[in-house]
Order: structure tokens, then sequence, then C-alpha cells
């Protein structure tokens, strides 16, 4: 798709800011005072015909129009087919649009025109011509986005309504074909890029009418493109491709929410991002309680080329056994629009945990220490208490030496006592953690942290 970039600045604006600094430059010496205030015109819409072609007494357009400072009124947006005997008209929108004009007289010249209102009344913002003729064709006329869904895990669906045309004014075809394939666009990218044949499976869908509405369903909203093609057979035997057209799914930015833990009073979670899809993007993190935006993070990218970005969140301060809910949100310029957008890229539900406290203390005897944990569950959420030990290496990270079981004994009115003796880690640097599943109202953790050291008590 082409983008256009219009100057904003002509060279007699340039002249008269030259004139208007000399101006003032001569008066320094007076006592006056001039202000002078600089407007800058608004960048006026571009337009192109992508097709415009004939099938018998029928027309059909592709436009792509731009309005990057929105100057075009409302509504005003047209495309106008017009002869000496007829004019049509027919309403467009921003962007990429398509559509067929009917009922035309055969073998005439038309002029096309796309046309617009601004504050300077009507203008013409492309003009071609083509004349009308007899025979079979068809067109791909229209597609439109006609329904969303979700499917079980959570995941966008898109049903798209195609809109055929076809024109036989001679009976010469004797059947009509829809066939449609998909491809993730990252995929087709690296097809391209590779220099190979892309090969693609296509899904055939019968026509039997002139004017007729396929539904292409179940197409996951994940930056697919869509290959269509119209084909027909003729009563000679031949087969022949009578339109193609390639759309993509609109934009769909990517990203994930894993939460960690939650506690009585925080909400850790690891929140992953794509940056790949289009430049410039900003990725919010919000935590929402009761409908309102509580605390909202600017997300900063930490990955390199081609790879997506994480990042460790907290939530503090937070009420116990409260309902939340954390949004990632991504906000861009759509490259096709040339439009500010924001998107909803994830939202999960997440309760912080009923009340409880844990204290843990470590005693190191030399070979060996003892760890002791004071417990209160008042609604026992706990289960499978350990204690884990880990080595910690050079670069920071972690491998597991040993885990042992941490028995506890209820002393009633949900406190619970516990101890474990374990050997001192023969290791430089090691880290000890008291670790426990956590179940709540369907939600589960596997290693919620209790206590831990790093042997330096």
């Amino acid at each position: 798709m082409m983008l256009f970039h219009a100057k904003r600045r002509k060279k007699n604006q340039e002249d008269q800011r030259r004139r208007m600094i000399i101006k003032m430059m001569s008066s320094f010496a007076v006592t006056a005072v001039v202000a002078v205030a600089v407007v800058f015109a608004p960048t006026p819409p571009v337009a192109e015909f992508i097709e415009v072609s004939a099938f018998g007494n029928q027309i059909y357009y592709e436009t792509y129009v731009q309005d990057v400072d929105s100057t075009i009124s409302e509504g005003s947006l047209k495309i106008v087919i017009a002869s000496q005997l007829k004019t049509v008209e027919q309403s467009l929108s921003l962007g990429e649009d398509s559509g067929v004009i009917f009922d035309l007289d055969p073998g005439i010249v038309y002029d096309v025109s796309i046309k617009a209102k601004s504050g300077y009344g009507e203008a013409t913002l492309a003009k071609t011509s083509i004349a009308t003729q007899l025979g079979y064709g068809g067109r791909i006329a229209d597609i439109v986005l006609a329904n969303t869904s979700v499917d079980q895990w959570g995941y966008r669906l898109l049903t798209y309504e195609i809109n055929t045309v076809v024109n036989d004014s001679y009976q010469e075809i004797s059947a009509i074909r829809l066939k449609y394939a998909t491809i993730y666009a990252s995929e087709y990218q690296d097809v391209m890029n590779m220099g190979e044949t892309l090969q693609l499976e296509y899904t055939t869908v019968d026509i039997f009418d002139e004017v007729a509405y396929t539904l292409i369903e179940n197409l996951y909203d994940r930056n697919m493109m869509v290959f269509l093609v119209l084909e027909a057979d003729l009563i000679s035997g031949e087969t022949v491709i009578l339109h193609e057209r390639t759309f993509t799914t609109p934009i769909a930015i990517d990203g994930s929410i894993y939460v960690h833990d939650a506690t009585p009073s925080t909400i850790l979670a690891t929140i992953y991002t794509d940056y790949s899809m289009v430049e410039n993007i900003a990725f919010q993190v919000s935590l929402i309680k009761n409908g309102s935006v509580i605390k909202t993070i600017t997300l900063v990218d930490t990955a390199s080329e081609n790879e997506w970005s994480s990042t460790e969140i907290v939530f503090d301060n937070l009420t116990e056994a409260t309902l939340y809910h954390i949004r990632l949100e991504a906000t861009f310029l759509n490259p096709d629009t040339q439009q500010i957008e924001t998107q909803e890229v994830r939202q999960i539900d997440i309760e912080t945990a009923p009340m409880y406290t844990s204290t843990v203390t470590f005693d190191n005897f030399g070979t060996s220490m003892e760890i002791a944990l004071q417990l209160t569950d008042p609604q026992a959420i706990f289960t499978n208490i350990r204690c884990v030990i880990f080595e910690v290496n050079e670069f920071g990270e972690e491998v597991i030496l040993s885990t042992s079981e941490l028995y506890i004994e209820s002393m009633g009115e949900g406190q619970y006592l516990g101890t474990i003796l374990i050997a001192t880690p023969g290791v430089m640097t090691y880290t000890i953690r008291i670790l426990a599943e956590k179940t709540y109202n369907n939600y589960y953790f596997y290693s919620t942290i209790l206590g831990e050291s790093d042997g330096s008590e």
C-alpha cells in the first residue's frame, strides 16, 4: 500500500517568513514590539485508484484515501461515475474501499472521480476514465468484517463476508467458484525474504448467483493474510480467473500476562510483549479495581531484535481477598490509517489471597542449619510446604540442589509450626527457600515463597 507525504510549506510561505524576519531586524532600534504568528496549513487529503476496471456494463473500483489532518467533511467522501447521459455517486470510506457500480450503459466511456468536501468546497482528489463493454467478467466486490467471537481459550475469531459480482452477457459461464487460502503475515514475509515460492492450500466455495455473499469463518485474529481467487468454468471447457484479491486481518498486537503469585497485599506478574508488529509501540499495564484504574505502568522494550520483551511487575498495597483486573494495552500508529490507536492486548482477572502470615528463621550451625516456620493460615490454603536449596552460578542463574518436605503441626485456630534440620550447602553461593502450594477460590500457585535466605544470616 502506498503512503503519501504532502508538503506542508510552500515557497511563498518561506519567502513571507524571510521578509518578516528582515522587517523585525530593521525595527530593532524602535521601541515597538512586533509579534509574528506562523500558521501551518493542514496536510490536504490524498487519494488513488488501486484498480478501476469494467466487466460488462458494470465498473469495479478499489480506492485508497488518506486524510492525516481530518480535513474532509464527514459523509462527503464519494466516488462519482459520469458520462454525458448518466451520473452515479457512491459513498467511500477512508483507507481502502471497493465496490461495483451496476447497470451502466455498455460501450460508453465514463469519467471516474474521487471527490470530497472540505472548508474550501468540493474537490476532486483523483480522476480516471474507463469504457464499459459486453462479455463475461466478475469481481470480488467487497470484503467486510462481519462478526467477531472468542474461542474457548480466549482468542478472538473473525468472520468475513465476501461479496462477489459476476456478469455473463452471452451465457458463456458454466460454473463459478470462490477460493481462499490463509497464511500468517510473518510467514509470508519469511517466504518473500528467502525468495521462495509461496505454497498455499485453498478452500473452494461454489457460487451460484451473479451477486453472492460468502462467509469465511473462524479466522484467528493473529495478523493473517487471506488470498482470494474468483474463477469460472466456461462452456468452451476453459477455466479462467476472473479476479484475485488479498487482504490482511486487522493489526493484532501480541502480548501475555503471567501471574506468578498473589498474596493478601501483592500481585507478582510477568508481562510479555511483542514489539515487532509495528514501529514505536508503547505498552501500558493497568491494575483495575471495581471498574477504576488504580495504577498504570508504562513498559520499556528490553528485547533484542525479533524477540519478545519481558517485564516483571509488582502491584502492592492491595486489599486481601479482593478481585482485581490486569489489563495490557498497546498504543501505536496504524500504518494503514495513519491514526493513533490503542488496542487491548490482554486482560485477566486475579483475586488477592485471603489473610495469612508467615515467619521463617534460619539458624546456621556451620555444617548444619535449622529452619523454623511459624504460619498463620486460618483458611488452610497452603499444602506441600517444602525446603528447596538452589545453587546460584556466576550468571545469577539458579539450579536446584535438593528438595525436602517441611512438616507442620497445627496449634489450633489457624496457627501452624514446623522445623527442619538440613546440611549447610557445600557450594559458594546458594539460596534456600521455603515454598508452598497455595489454593483458594479456584486460584492455584505452585511456589509461593514463605521465606528465604542466602546463608548470610
